[in-house]
């Protein structure tokens, strides 16, 4: 099967600012609002300022949401996360995958509100992850803090089977989130705050595994991985909305 580029997959970073619309308060975005990013990488949103989406890979789906503006029960972005997730086909896209920018499972002791990691992730954890339960969300990619993490799969704060690992990827360049709890939290597998680097995600064995590595940038060792196995038997598509080769990796990082 041929392979085939792909474009970046955006998403977006801070947007506190005052007047911009954003969910915390703040200035962290300097002014910048991710108006710059959102006129350069243009993505499948349904219409402008509503920067949430979601794309068919082959045997994955990838709902991608905004932290930065309303997620909570009742908002526009949350009714179209449970309607995406919803009318996912499992026979066709075995893997369920979410991403946003601001971590809702973190080991940081950034404790700082409102906007601080932890604050941010238990209101991320108090609205979406009875979803990610629900439809059963296979793992889901997070940014924001400058480091590497992988938890196990997680529902409620404790490792559980009918939860979802949960990935910072956040170690593409700039200089490092060192904040970390002293004793690391027992639904943490793996951390890293002294390595740039990205994660490469494979699907294999027909569309039933899903391996996710931490590939360093300096010498592109694997320094973490975990392969996910498919709890749904695979019917293959007839037309997904972006064909890639099941053996073509394919990488992420978000800052």
């Amino acid at each position: 099967m041929a392979r085939r580029s792909l474009s970046p997959l955006a998403i977006f970073s801070e947007r506190d600012y005052p007047g911009s619309g954003s969910y915390y308060a703040g200035t962290d975005s300097g002014g910048e609002c991710g108006v710059a990013y959102e006129s350069r990488f243009h993505m499948p949103t349904s219409a402008k300022d509503q920067t949430w989406w979601s794309v068919n890979y082959g045997p994955v789906h990838m709902a991608v949401i905004s932290t930065e503006q309303n997620f909570t029960a009742g908002s526009a972005q949350y009714q179209w996360l449970l309607n995406d997730l919803a009318k996912v086909d499992r026979s066709q896209t075995p893997f369920l995958l979410l991403s946003g920018h601001r971590p809702m499972m973190i080991d940081s002791t950034n404790d700082a509100l409102p906007g601080g990691d932890l604050p941010v992730a238990a209101e991320l954890r108090a609205a979406l992850e009875p979803l990610l339960q629900k439809y059963q969300v296979d793992a889901a990619f997070w940014g924001h803090h400058h480091s590497y993490q992988r938890t196990c799969p997680v529902l409620n704060m404790s490792c559980s089977p009918q939860g979802t690992v949960h990935i910072v990827t956040g170690a593409a360049g700039p200089s490092f989130s060192t904040n970390v709890q002293p004793v690391v939290p027992a639904w943490i597998e793996f951390v890293d705050v002294a390595t740039h680097g990205y994660v490469r995600a494979h699907v294999r064995n027909q569309g039933q595994t899903l391996t996710l590595d931490f590939v360093a940038a300096k010498d592109r060792s694997v320094r973490d991985s975990v392969t996910l196995k498919s709890k749904f038997p695979r019917v293959k598509a007839a037309a997904p909305s972006v064909r890639l080769s099941e053996e073509q990796p394919q990488l992420m990082s978000f800052v």
